[in-house]
């Protein structure tokens, strides 16, 4: 039990260092920035079509510098399901991080709008 009293300070030191050089890396290698007017997509049942409101939203990314500062508008957009929907309109959509399609060097914080409202209509072609 006599290990950790031996160079105390110094373990103590290390320990201060070790904390210091975390939170600056983390400060370093985690920045976010918002794209807005990303555009949302309805994946619909056959025979039927969507309309949505709104068409576009802001999304939050997270990464490195390096990272977020490559990711532009065209490398995002967001998919919404409703094919099992096509009975009732409007149907009410929470977006979620997992909606959002980007590429993996980044990582979604946020979706604003955080719901969106889709009016299904039945074209009559199945």
């Amino acid at each position: 039990m006599e290990w950790w009293q031996k160079n105390l300070a110094l373990k103590l030191i290390a320990l201060a260092l070790a904390v210091v050089t975390w939170f600056y890396v983390n400060s370093v290698t985690s920045d976010w920035r918002t794209i807005e007017r990303v555009p949302v997509q309805a994946r619909v049942a056959p025979g039927v079509k969507a309309r949505l409101e709104p068409t576009v939203v802001d999304v939050v990314i997270r990464g490195t510098r390096e990272d977020v500062r490559q990711v532009s508008r065209p490398d995002l957009y967001v998919v919404v399901d409703v094919s099992r929907d096509n009975g009732r309109t409007p149907v009410t959509v929470k977006l979620t991080p997992d909606s959002v399609r980007h590429p993996s060097r980044v990582q979604i914080a946020e979706v604003r709008p955080a719901e969106i409202v889709v009016h299904l209509t039945a074209t009559g072609v199945p």
